[in-house]
């Protein structure tokens, strides 16, 4: 026994194979019930479908390991234990010791690593197998944040969190139908008007068609970039402040705002940012009032201001209730 082994339907219940090589080795539909596998080394091994109920991986080489729907639950692993790159899709993880061998799907910089699944999805040939991968993908990342959750990890299961709702991101994207060009061919004694009326339509009848998937994506899309789906309140403080700083400058470079007059530069800068504060927060003290067509900017900003502040109120309470 050693390297590429095969225990294909193998009954191996409470084996000892402590400190061995099963690189490459073919556990798949086998029944390692309380084996031991301590310090083992196992990379690149096929466990899919395999029984590992109280199996023991502590201090084992797991990298690149398929556990595609094996069952896990009650299975020992510690912090020495590494799962970098393994595939769990379908895997039974409740129960099991998994939450001590975590620090293997994040970088140093506390980056979750995306699962081989994504990266399949990345690779995929077609449209219709990149959405199977990313979908399994969404599946895996699902089932490690309730599991990180019910152990209590918030942390890393946040990170779980936002990978899943990123491939539901991505998902969405794929159901867009791509525009393809204008098909109408203009006939014989067609007037001008109806010829572009028909283009209009086709447009139009385009837009029906992927109105809500396409605003679906642009939600998901400013949830992600804004505040990371409510999981990082810092970038909503972040990118809030980027806000009123700009819309301050704006306001400042085309002297939009009445009642601020030219009185030295850093006086009329004050007032321009305290007066972006005052809208971005809905505040509205009424000592100064856009002019013209810069209302309609300060009323934008009210707005992305308004959306904001829920946002940080519903990604901080999340916080503090868990």
């Amino acid at each position: 026994m050693g390297e590429k082994s095969k225990f294909w339907k193998a009954h191996l219940r409470e084996a000892n194979f402590g400190e061995s090589r099963f690189d490459e080795s073919d556990f798949s539909d086998s029944h390692c019930e309380g084996v031991s596998f301590w310090q083992a080394s196992l990379k690149g091994a096929d466990f899919g479908d395999a029984h590992c109920t109280d199996a023991d991986f502590s201090s084992a080489n797991c990298q690149e390991v398929d556990f595609t729907n094996s069952g896990l639950r009650t299975c020992k692993m510690d912090k020495k234990t590494n799962l970098y790159q393994c595939w769990f899709y379908g895997a039974e993880i409740e129960g099991s010791k998994l939450k001590y061998a975590i620090k293997s799907f994040f970088r140093s910089d506390k980056e979750l690593i995306p699962f081989p699944e994504e990266q399949d999805a990345a690779d995929a040939k077609n449209k219709d197998e990149a959405k199977e991968k990313l979908e399994e993908s969404r599946t895996i990342y699902l089932d490690f944040k309730n599991y990180l959750t019910t152990q209590g990890l918030y942390a890393e299961a946040s990170e779980f969190f936002i990978r899943e709702r990123e491939m539901n991101r991505a998902m969405i994207k794929y159901r867009i139908k791509p525009w393809k060009g204008f098909t109408v061919k203009r006939e014989e004694n067609m007037s001008t008007m109806k010829f572009y009326s028909l283009l209009i339509f086709q447009y139009f009848d385009w837009l029906k068609e992927n109105l809500e998937d396409a605003s679906a994506f642009i939600f998901y899309t400013i949830l992600y970039h804004f505040g990371r789906y409510g999981e990082k309140p810092h970038y909503i403080v972040g990118w809030s402040t980027v806000m009123i700083f700009l819309f301050g400058i704006l306001y400042g470079l085309g002297q939009g705002v009445n009642g601020i007059g030219v009185d030295g530069f850093l006086n009329a800068s004050r007032n321009y940012i305290y007066f972006s504060i005052v809208t971005f927060t809905t505040l509205g003290y009424g000592d100064l009032q856009p002019l013209g067509w810069w209302r309609i900017l300060a009323g934008l900003e009210a707005v992305f201001g308004a959306f904001s502040m829920s946002y940080f109120v519903v990604s901080w309470m999340r916080k503090v209730t868990r």
